[in-house]
């Protein structure tokens, strides 16, 4: 090391910081001024970790600024979505799926083969929209019943980072899933519908629609009962006897409900899903054709039965039926009020610890 004149003293080896008082005064300075900014680093540091945290705390809200989080919502929720998709994909569309829709659709065209439109036949005609509201609906729920505990782990840990937003990990879930969800109900219905011998394509695709918004209506159930149980058997046990009660309320397989139970009826979205296939299958197809003689006032002066007769008939009071729009509104609603439930009990109730 140079030792000249030109050097500063505090570099030479036999320098001595207290026979030098203004040197000192700078080192200790300059010392101090280091530690000082070392410490404001490390607060400005852990003040952003705090606040990438905030979207876990039942005290935060879902108001984001810039800073808190290293991208921005849109690529969170296209980096999500696409992780959600890769990840359902095989367990929702197993081969053991495909085969099972596959063979169900077959066998339940097998089952309603060409149906004739009579009055005869109207209960077998019933009997399909019947099993095939209900089967999606509970395939779907399930479905989503068994996707959220598998993620619950890494879920909680990738919040507790400050990884993204729970906003856009629960939207990209629904969005990344969706065609996985109504993949299967399509394939089915475009095997079964037409061996019933009904050949309308307005009908056909509109009741296409039907069944899938009832699909996914009831995968919004799932992923609320999910977030809400922890464990596994308690969710399948609550959600066993919502999906079965909403079954025996639906309106094919008890049509005599006793006056006191009446309500319950309008809690089953079975009941408003069910409705619809019939008002569009009899309302817009092809009409039903009276029996002789016949159990309906109806055919007393025509030929044919009006689906209104149909419904009422199914209900057991005159007048019960909403119309096609009601029944709709109340499927959404059902959809938004269970989907926003299911955020709220992830973001307030089921926070990672």
């Amino acid at each position: 090391m140079r030792q000249g004149s030109e050097c500063p003293p505090e570099l030479h080896a036999d320098y001595n910081p207290s026979q030098h008082p203004i040197c000192d005064h700078f080192f200790h300075y300059h010392e101090h001024h280091i530690t000082n900014n070392a410490k404001e680093d490390e607060g400005r540091t852990l003040w952003l970790d705090t606040q990438s945290h905030a979207s876990s705390s039942a005290s935060s809200t879902d108001e984001d600024y810039y800073w808190q989080w290293p991208t921005s919502f849109w690529s969170q929720f296209k980096v999500l979505s696409e992780r959600n998709f890769q990840e359902a994909r095989p367990r929702m569309l197993s081969r053991l799926n495909w085969f099972q829709t596959i063979a169900l659709g077959i066998l339940a065209g097998l089952l309603w083969l060409r149906l004739p439109r009579t009055e005869a036949a109207l209960h077998d005609i019933q009997g399909w929209m019947f099993f095939s509201t209900t089967y999606w609906m509970l395939f779907a729920h399930f479905s989503a019943l068994s996707s959220f505990p598998p993620e619950r782990e890494v879920i909680n840990k990738e919040r507790l980072s400050g990884s993204y937003r729970l906003s856009a990990y629960y939207l990209a879930k629904m969005v990344g899933e969706l065609p996985l969800t109504i993949l299967l109900p399509a394939v089915y219905h475009i095997i079964s519908y037409p061996m019933l011998g009904f050949h309308c394509p307005a009908v056909f695709i509109t009741l296409l629609a039907f069944l899938l918004l009832n699909t996914v209506v009831a995968q919004s159930v799932g992923f609320f009962v999910g977030a809400c149980c922890l464990d596994l058997q308690v969710s399948i046990t609550a959600s066993a006897l919502y999906t079965l009660a909403t079954q025996l309320l639906g309106g094919y397989l008890a049509t005599s409900v006793p006056p006191w139970l009446a309500w319950a009826r309008y809690t089953s979205m079975v009941h408003y899903a069910y409705q619809n296939m019939q008002i569009v299958e009899f309302g817009f197809g092809e009409p039903i054709a009276c029996s002789q003689p016949s159990k309906f006032q109806e055919c007393k002066n025509g030929t044919t039965i009006p689906v209104s007769a149909i419904i009422e008939n199914q209900n057991g009071v005159r007048g019960s039926g909403l119309p096609l729009w009601s029944n709709t509104a109340v499927l959404l609603a059902f959809l938004m009020i269970f989907r926003a439930l299911g955020y709220l009990v992830l973001r307030y109730y089921r926070i990672p610890k």
